[in-house]
């Protein structure tokens, strides 16, 4: 007669399961799931994180280009901005310390996010000057110089300065806009800086891909 022992090895030779093993496989994939779902909220939260430094910094660096001419302001309380090198050299100032970029605006090799082997890069900085009625545009990465101002013409005299419409229709709206990337429209009330910046991005399996960002803000708005 066979022992015990030998009927339950015998049992597991013939084909019965062993529960371990029947376990083993859910749960490596429970642990294979939770160290996905983990990496996902973590590229989540750095994604979030980074997005609204991008957008604080972008912000920031505007509204420090909205460099008035006081003088200009204060015989014809009119607000616009004359000085074009110094309100390009503030926004790009601000912009590199927002972002901790070098010189050559490139990010920092310790960037989670960011793509180091990439710089950040202004692909259009945009005056939109409110005077005498009328809204004049003025490209910061063509021109430079100081804009001209008269009492007669305002700074319609300058040819640096585009015409791009009347600041007021017959109903008291604002003909003038911007096309902003993610779709909407927003109006020239007052004198604003448009600005717009692209970098790259780093994924988790080291590819990387470009990422456009880009700003209106308004001198009156946000003094």
């Amino acid at each position: 007669m066979a022992s015990p022992m030998i009927n339950m090895i015998g049992k597991n030779k013939l084909g019965v399961k062993d529960p371990g093993m029947t376990l083993t496989p859910w749960i490596l994939f429970y642990f294979f799931l939770a160290v996905f779902l983990f990496l996902m909220i973590y590229c989540q939260n750095i994604y979030s994180s980074t997005k609204y430094q991008v957008e604080d910094a972008l912000a920031a660096a505007a509204l420090a280009g909205e460099v008035a001419d006081l003088s200009i302001y204060n015989n014809y309380q009119e607000i616009v901005i004359t000085d074009l090198d110094y309100s390009k050299g503030v926004f790009e100032d601000a912009l590199q310390a927002s972002l901790h970029l070098s010189e050559n605006g490139y990010p920092s090799e310790s960037s989670v996010y960011f793509d180091h082997r990439v710089p950040v890069t202004v692909t259009a900085l945009r005056i939109y000057n409110v005077s005498n009625e009328q809204v004049f545009l003025t490209d910061l990465l063509k021109e430079s110089g100081i804009l001209q101002y008269t009492e007669e013409e305002g700074l319609a005299a300058d040819s640096r300065c585009i015409l791009q419409g009347p600041h007021k229709d017959d109903m008291g709206a604002f003909p003038c806009w911007v096309q902003m990337l993610n779709g909407q429209r927003k109006e020239i009330q007052n004198t604003s800086l448009y600005a717009k910046i692209s970098f790259g991005v780093r994924t988790m399996d080291g590819h990387m891909f470009m990422v456009e960002k880009d700003i209106l803000t308004d001198i009156a708005q946000n003094e």
